[in-house]
């Protein structure tokens, strides 16, 4: 439980500081033309074009964060008992 809980939280962080990496080249007024974003899944189609290299960032780290919260991890435990053959095994011999 505490593993997953880790990982949300360096998933988040992580998508923070590339948001806001992103940001502050934005604020910098560096704004050379990076080229465009294209995606499409499901139907759903996102084009953005002639972005600067911040927004690019700002864009990525939201998504980390948005899916980090969303989707998550699954995590599953599972506990094995011994076999009943193997207590059998060890009770041959008497004391």
């Amino acid at each position: 439980m505490m593993l997953l809980v880790i990982y949300h939280l360096v998933a988040v962080l992580v998508g923070f500081f590339i948001a806001y990496f992103g940001y502050r080249l934005f604020c910098q007024g560096i704004d050379e033309r990076a080229g465009d974003l294209r995606a499409e899944t499901r139907g759903i189609k996102i084009v953005a074009t002639r972005l600067a290299p911040g927004t690019f960032f700002a864009l990525l780290g939201a998504a980390i964060i948005a899916v980090t919260v969303w989707r998550g991890i699954n995590v599953v435990q599972t506990v094995t008992t011994p076999s009943m053959s193997s207590q059998n095994e060890y009770s041959g011999a008497h004391p």
